[in-house]
């Protein structure tokens, strides 16, 4: 930030993908905030977005709700909406009047919204000299940030940039992501006083042991629970799983539970499905985004044939919808997880877990401790 200009203005795309122009701004404010050492921060944000993109966002919150979380960063928001773009590649108009010291947020959006915002600071030299301008491209996990200084002199003479690499804490929030994939309900995972550690300590461990047998293991499931459970072992084993999460698996940051989506999801392969449940969705320290599924099938060492493909077929098809039904929103691939939660019996039969990391409650906080 050199030349004594203070980069009061974040400039960017709003696309139905909201929560990645949120978050992209907080990640843009927080490098700022650190490297002004005191100085000045922007103040205003002026945000592009045609009417595709505002009925999609509008499909899962307000504009005023979006503003509100913006402003709540200390930033005067300001909505511009924007022409289709067969409009402006037709009458060559894009309502962006570049100021010196803008800061472009190059990640949201398409690339032809960018090349619309560089083409209008390479107009706007007919009325100034000069314009300095920052391009900030976090990258997809929020972790890093290419910060470049470009600059115009004149029509005549070619523009200058210069470009760094820099490391950042993720900015990601797991209530806005999930808003923004369009789920309706959700909830937190149990307390850290809910249950009894020792307690789950001792069920994790005895069920972990190839030699206990269903009765052992339903008793101490029974025991970490704290109440009587009958048939919904499957149940409690999924709320274990969350008090795991939350309190016992460092790289967590925030975990909710039971979380549901609409029921117009579709598979990749483009089929109705039936609505998407995540027995829990967490958010990592890293930045990625963990689903999982939990699966209490047939505890204990003795086994029938039949009840051996029982739980193998069980096995394939939790494996089989993890991997059919992406998360929505536009979340990038390489930090989306999916991750099997089961008994420790039914792990022998995880033959096709591909891109699905399994696991069972002993082995969790090991089996996720790298993303």
């Amino acid at each position: 930030m050199s030349r004594g200009i203070d980069p009061l203005r974040i400039v960017s795309a709003l696309s139905g993908n909201w929560d990645n122009t949120v978050t992209s701004i907080q990640s843009i404010l927080e490098f700022i905030k650190t490297k002004s050492k005191g100085g000045n921060v922007p103040s205003e944000a002026l945000l592009f977005c045609d009417r595709t993109e505002k009925r999609k966002i509008e499909e899962k919150v307000t504009l005023g709700e979006l503003k509100e979380v913006i402003e709540k960063m200390g930033l005067e928001v300001e909505i511009a909406e924007v022409p289709t773009i067969n409009d402006i590649l037709k009458d060559g108009i894009f309502p962006y009047h570049p100021r010196d010291g803008d800061i472009i947020n190059t990640r949201p959006g398409s690339a032809l919204y960018l090349a619309l915002m560089m083409n209008s600071v390479a107009n706007c030299l007919q009325e100034n000299e000069s314009i300095v301008f920052y391009l900030a491209e976090v990258s997809p996990t929020g972790t890093s940030m290419t910060w470049s200084e470009g600059s115009f002199s004149g029509m005549s003479a070619p523009p200058s940039c210069e470009s760094r690499e820099f490391k950042l804490s993720a900015q990601d929030n797991l209530i806005r992501i999930l808003k923004n994939g369009g789920a309706k309900k959700w909830e937190e995972a149990p307390g850290r006083v809910d249950y009894n550690k020792t307690k789950v300590d001792e069920f994790k461990s005895i069920e972990s042991n190839p030699a206990s047998d269903a009765t052992t293991i339903s008793y101490y499931l029974e025991q970490a629970y704290g109440k009587t459970i009958g048939y919904e072992g499957g149940t409690v084993f999924e709320e274990l799983t969350g008090y795991e999460l939350a309190h016992h698996c460092g790289n967590i940051d925030h975990v909710v539970i039971n979380v549901e989506f609409p029921r117009d999801a579709r598979t990749e392969e483009g089929h109705m499905a039936w609505r998407r449940e995540d027995d829990a969705i967490a958010l990592s320290a890293q930045g990625n985004l963990i689903c999982f599924s939990c699966k209490f099938l047939r505890p204990g060492n003795a086994l029938t044939p039949g009840q051996i493909r029982n739980v193998a077929k069980a096995i394939d098809e939790e494996i089989h919808k993890l991997e059919a039904f992406p998360f929505p929103g536009a979340n990038p691939r390489q930090r989306v997880y999916n991750v099997l939660v089961t008994t420790t019996t039914a792990l022998n039969f995880t033959t096709n877990a591909k891109g699905v990391i399994v696991t069972n409650l002993e082995g969790l906080s090991e089996a996720i401790k790298h993303l």
